[in-house]
């Protein structure tokens, strides 16, 4: 069932609930039904497509651990943004937190900034219509993240994306890295044929180890590594520190 879910992690670094370091843990992580909720009312007045998939993503993708990663005050940036979910339920929780969010997708862009403008959220929160070729919003920024992203990039271009979103944090800032398991075969395949019929796209896993490396040569600090399995899904992510 979408609704049962475990979790495993693999700490490098254990973290402390609460660190005031301009990139601190949310004190209290928010609840599935809030999210949910929250989603719902965010998303009302979007085109039905949209709005079915917004309220139904907080199911099936780990948000209430994200979101407690999201630092309590500072300049974000959120790539292959989407619809803007993650950015909105961030900026409604994170009143000190300005944000911008970029995607490919022209009417996801659209419907983002619509439900900003809707929430009354536009002042803090804006978005961009642009692919991860193009050039990005000006940095650099206290958070970045980049959420179900790298699979849908060209194996060649992965490398290039992972380092150019660590060049975008400020030093002491942090980049969240989430992604899709390539193991086991059946959860990859899910995802796979997830994306097959959501995004219509042959995806292309990327081993969390080949980030890692990538992040550690150029000079990264890898502070956190979970992971956890939302009903046949499987998520796993790398808290990222950019040295000060």
């Amino acid at each position: 069932m979408l609704c049962r879910d475990d979790v495993t992690a693999r700490s490098v670094e254990r973290l402390p609930q609460v660190q005031e370091t301009g990139t601190a843990m949310m004190e209290q992580k928010l609840s599935r039904q809030s999210i949910v909720a929250s989603a719902r009312r965010l998303y009302a007045g979007s085109p039905s497509r949209y709005r079915l998939l917004q309220s139904l993503r907080p199911y099936i993708c780990p948000f209430e651990d994200l979101l407690a990663l999201v630092p309590p005050r500072g300049r974000m940036l959120d790539i292959g943004c989407g619809a803007g979910l993650f950015l909105a339920l961030s900026a409604e929780h994170r009143a000190d937190v300005t944000a911008i969010g970029f995607d490919a997708e022209g009417s996801a862009i659209a419907v983002a900034q619509a439900v900003a403008d809707r929430a009354s959220l536009s002042g803090r929160l804006s978005f961009q219509h642009s692919a991860v070729g193009d050039p990005w919003p000006a940095g650099p920024f206290d958070f970045v993240s980049m959420i179900d992203v790298l699979h849908h990039i060209p194996v060649h271009a992965q490398r290039e994306a992972i380092l150019a979103a660590y060049r975008q944090v400020v030093p002491g800032g942090r980049f969240l890295y989430k992604d899709m398991v390539e193991r086991p075969v059946f959860r990859a395949w899910w995802n796979r044929l997830h994306d097959l019929v959501v995004a219509k796209q042959w995806i292309n896993y990327r081993a969390i180890s080949d980030v890692a490396q990538w992040i550690e040569a150029a000079g990264g600090r890898i502070v956190d590594r979970s992971a956890r399995n939302m009903g046949p899904y499987g998520h796993e992510w790398l808290v990222i520190e950019r040295p000060a």
